[in-house]
């Protein structure tokens, strides 16, 4: 069946889904949840997106289903029920009634996606879910009207073009019959009426009813683009890991590099993850969040703009050259009103993580110590992965590995993950050493990569500020070396984020202060050894279930195949700054973090709290099972 658009660029259409008025909708609470959030662990959410109607109502959302929203311009946020757990990764209002919020759940296991559309037509008082299972992911949305929008994300068997558009305000979507498909991580309109898009393989194209061809843009290696906006003009820009930053001048045919007013030094340390325009202007953002770089004239000079404040940002939204919004990690929303020349805070569910886990690999991380200190004990909890292995070869998964990790990361609990840039691995069965992969990352950072990856390590201690790191063991037997380097480099970067005369890129240039880390743990599994354990079975009564059990969605995010948990694990200290402290019964024994502190959620009603009735509910659903 075919679709003729009305008013848009793309004429031919393939119907995906039709459903006949908001009768077809459903009420968006009691749909099935993918994660054990709670409630508390909503307040600390890590916020995708944020958009503003006018001077006095916007939205942000994010993790966990978080929607949050105003109408005085910000200084009051309140939470809206969305009714679902996921990531919501774009909202979009075309006035003060109507407005629509997407993004999507991973199925364990299989590792498909599948689309969350939400939508409201009373200014999010109640979000209501449109039956969209059937597409793939969506990473963003965008409307022109109450009837007439379009959105992007990951393609999928069924529908490979990964681009949508809808006539009928969402109730229906139909795809674009592009030659090879996507997965878009960015997307934006042209004035031309083209989807100028970026892939997750780090190419850019032009989307058209005539079809999908590729736009000249230099080769992203060791990066990875994040956002992609047009600004008028002909002018746009990319931006993403490592200090990308691309620009065009003619409507996307051709991109190149922006010169930044940072050194080389500085730039490859920054991640941006933001972009919003207005007229001439452009403002980009990322992590580490002390800096928001502002441009005047369309990206031919820049200035630097301090926030204040180190935690990432993940967007940036202007309603005119002097008023705008970022939002980012632990729920944090600033605002602007003087164009980004200064920032204030405008709510925030933390101030810094307590606990930063550093790990290879998701495979690596000890799950359950992080549904363990972040969800039962409420230690607000980052977790960053240093290596992936998608630049040999494409991947073929629906949901890539690093989507896959990060949500891993944060159905266990966690409030913020991360897979860095920069340090990739060769693909999994060839044998390749730690002395072969440290020559690979050295031509990629030109004979400095041991000293690149512990000042990458460095500036993620100095950002997320944390009482604890957690990483890898000390070795592991048959492929210890590799987990051994890791290992060590984080103890480099531990004493040396500490020192103020380390890294001067960081502190003179991004803003980043020392930061003294007071433990190091590492995790192991070997049973004879020594250190604070950890019994994976262990009942938990504010998550309502075991640790392990909460932790099995994140598995089974990171394995294509059931994959048993080790029975326990043990934490050995590497390192211990507190003279105070010989024993470590926990991570945290004599570190003073209350509830409610800048690192710690506040305490939570407890969801099981007759631990005895826990164990006999999590017992019958063993024999059911």
């Amino acid at each position: 069946m075919a679709m003729v658009g009305q008013g848009s660029p793309w004429r031919v259409w393939l119907v995906i889904g039709a459903v006949a008025g908001w009768g077809a909708m459903s009420d968006a609470t009691g749909l099935a949840q993918t994660h054990r959030s709670t409630p508390v662990m909503r307040e600390d959410a890590e916020l995708a997106d944020v958009f503003f109607l006018d001077p006095d109502r916007g939205w942000a959302v994010g993790d966990r289903g978080a929607i949050w929203a105003t109408d005085n311009g910000g200084r009051h946020w309140r939470m809206q029920m969305s009714g679902v757990d996921c990531r919501l990764e774009s909202v979009h209002f075309v006035d003060d009634h109507h407005g629509w919020a997407v993004g999507g759940n991973i199925e364990p296991l299989t590792h498909r996606g599948s689309a969350v559309v939400l939508a409201t037509a009373d200014g999010g008082q109640t979000w209501k879910r449109i039956e969209a299972a059937t597409l793939p992911r969506l990473r963003q949305v965008r409307f022109r009207d109450r009837q007439v929008g379009w959105a992007c994300g990951d393609g999928s068997p069924m529908y490979p073009a990964g681009m949508f558009q809808t006539d009928d305000g969402g109730l229906s979507w139909a795809t674009l019959p592009l030659d090879g498909g996507g997965h878009w991580l960015a997307s934006d309109m042209n004035e031309r009426g083209e989807a100028i898009s970026a892939d997750r393989d780090g190419r850019v194209w032009r989307l058209s009813s005539s079809g999908q061809r590729p736009c000249d843009a230099p080769p992203v290696i060791g990066s990875r683009i994040r956002r992609l906006k047009m600004t008028g003009g002909g002018t746009g820009f990319i931006v993403g890991d490592r200090g990308l930053l691309l620009r065009t001048a003619d409507h996307g045919l051709s991109w190149r590099p922006a010169t930044l007013p940072l050194s080389e030094e500085a730039a490859r340390q920054c991640d941006w993850r933001a972009v919003a325009s207005w007229g001439a202007h452009v403002w980009i953002a990322g992590a580490p969040g002390n800096l928001v770089l502002h441009s005047a004239d369309g990206g031919a000079t820049w200035q630097t703009h301090a926030t204040a404040q180190p935690l990432p940002i993940r967007a940036v939204t202007f309603i005119d050259e002097y008023r705008g919004w970022a939002v980012g990690s632990l729920g944090t929303i600033l605002a602007t009103r003087d164009g980004g020349q200064s920032w204030r805070p405008q709510r925030q569910g933390g101030g810094r993580a307590a606990m930063l886990a550093l790990f290879s690999e998701a495979e690596s991380v000890p799950l359950e110590a992080i549904s363990l200190l972040a969800g039962e004990d409420g230690y607000l909890s980052a977790v960053e992965l240093v290596n992936h292995r998608g630049l040999e070869i494409r991947e073929t998964a629906e949901v890539d590995s690093v989507a896959r990790s990060r949500e891993a990361m944060i159905s266990a609990g966690a409030s913020a993950a991360d897979v860095m840039a920069g340090f990739p691995l060769r693909q999994r069965g060839l044998d390749f050493t730690a002395e072969r992969t440290l020559a690979s990352w050295e031509f990629l950072h030109r004979g400095e990569a041991r000293e690149r990856l512990i000042e990458s390590l460095a500036a993620r201690i100095r950002q997320w500020r944390p009482n604890v790191v957690l990483t890898e063991p000390l070795q592991v037997a048959g492929d210890g070396t590799l987990t051994q380097m890791l290992n060590q480099a984080v103890l480099a970067a531990v004493e040396r984020a500490a020192d103020p005369r380390a890294f001067p890129a960081q502190t003179q240039q991004l803003g980043l202060a020392p930061w003294a880390v007071d433990k190091v743990f590492c995790a192991e599994t070997d049973s004879r050894l020594t250190g604070t354990i950890l019994v994976t079975a262990r009942l938990s009564a504010n998550l309502g279930c075991s640790l392990v059990d909460q932790a099995a969605t994140a598995r089974g995010l990171i394995h294509d195949r059931y994959t048993v948990a080790p029975a326990s694990y043990r934490f050995r200290p590497l390192v211990n700054r507190l003279a105070h402290v010989s024993d470590h019964r926990d991570m945290f024994t004599g570190i003073n973090l209350p509830h409610g502190s800048e690192a710690r959620r506040i305490r939570g009603a407890s969801v099981g709290a007759n631990l005895g009735e826990l164990a006999r509910s999590v017992q019958r659903q063993r024999s059911v099972q």
